[in-house]
């Protein structure tokens, strides 16, 4: 089954990258950091069982990354009850209609500027050989929609903090950059998996809300408040399911999450040499630990592929995962750090 879980935040959220700082926030949650959070506050609630033990050993669901969403605006600028759900950009070079061949600069300005597709644009991008239609009235900041919307419904901004170290010693400063969301707006993910899986995910986000997610949580950052498959909701999932009934030659797909290649035979097969339909982007995953006995200590990392990547068509859902677990952790033989590398793919046409 597939339900839609949206996040509505209710606190300001700090997302870590690859950077060693808080100067930089990611600007959504990649699904790595879903899977990991829900594990985690599982091992809070003593559900040790329902994690898994060895990289060979699987989830019983998958998550999409977590895509923003915002409230439609009426002619007066107020929120209304329709909500626009927003996907990636797919790595599909130049794959919009209405582009002026006798202005293809100021065309591939404008393309350039795209990180988001509403459902409709989104749809029409995967299904349609020629692409989503490219107007100059649709294109609101980084975002491709019809719908009006106000194009800062995520917002962020940089604070200024002191590190004050317990054995004394100067205090250091940093800065720290924070998501803001305007009302009616925040992430949403899609979940694929068994109904009791969703109940045990269901179970980590009541407690997750109150405790956050993401970074600098002790001050209340991250703390959201959870909605399940609503009837809106229901509008999405029909648009998976017609992407899924429309692309009749499924030779290619993109990833609605991080991709880790499950083997060497597993990459030769979704990235063939020689097809230059391919496409995709690395992204480096790793950071702190977060269990409190490690807290100082540093993730291995890893490069997985990123959201909206090209790949041969091979599963509606797989990918691998690996244990980041520092060596010093290792020789400790203290809990795995699994950094989940499982997709949700979508079909998609050339």
């Amino acid at each position: 089954m597939k339900a839609i879980i949206k996040l509505h935040f209710t606190a300001p959220l700090h997302i870590a990258n690859s950077r060693t700082d808080y100067a930089q926030s990611e600007s959504y949650l990649h699904s790595d950091t879903l899977y990991s959070a829900i594990m985690q506050t599982w091992s809070v609630l003593s559900h040790t069982a329902w994690i898994p033990q060895k990289e060979s050993e699987t989830l019983d669901f998958t998550l999409s990354s977590a895509f923003p969403f915002t409230s439609e605006l009426d002619v007066k600028g107020q929120n209304t009850d329709q909500t626009v759900y927003f996907f990636p950009r797919i790595a599909k070079p130049f794959n919009f209609q209405g582009i002026d061949d006798d202005d293809l600069q100021d065309s591939r300005k404008k393309i350039k500027k795209i990180q988001w597709l509403d459902s409709f644009k989104f749809k029409q991008q995967l299904t349609d050989k020629k692409g989503c239609l490219l107007e100059t009235n649709n294109l609101k900041g980084k975002y491709l929609t019809a719908q009006m919307i106000d194009p800062h419904f995520i917002d962020s901004t940089i604070n200024a903090h002191a590190a004050i170290s317990r054995s004394g010693g100067d205090a250091e400063p940093y800065v720290m950059e924070r998501l803001q969301f305007k009302k009616g707006s925040g992430f949403y993910f899609i979940f694929d998996g068994t109904a009791e899986a969703l109940n045990q995910v269901q179970l980590a986000l009541n407690l997750m809300q109150y405790d956050g997610i993401g970074s600098d949580r002790n001050t209340g950052n991250g703390r959201f408040r959870c909605e399940t498959n609503s009837e809106e909701n229901h509008l999405v999932l029909t648009m998976l399911q017609a992407v899924e009934n429309q692309v009749n030659d499924k030779k290619y797909a993109t990833n609605l999450s991080l991709l880790l290649p499950e083997n060497e035979d597993y990459l030769a097969k979704v990235l063939p040499d020689n097809d230059t339909n391919c496409a995709f982007e690395l992204i480096r995953r790793g950071g702190w630990v977060t269990s409190l006995e490690h807290l100082a200590r540093q993730k291995n990392s890893v490069f997985l592929f990123k959201e909206g990547g090209v790949f041969h068509y091979r599963e509606s859902i797989s990918g691998g995962t690996i244990n980041l677990q520092p060596d010093i952790m290792k020789a400790e033989k203290t809990h795995p750090i699994w950094r989940v590398g499982k997709s949700l793919w979508l079909p998609c046409t050339f």
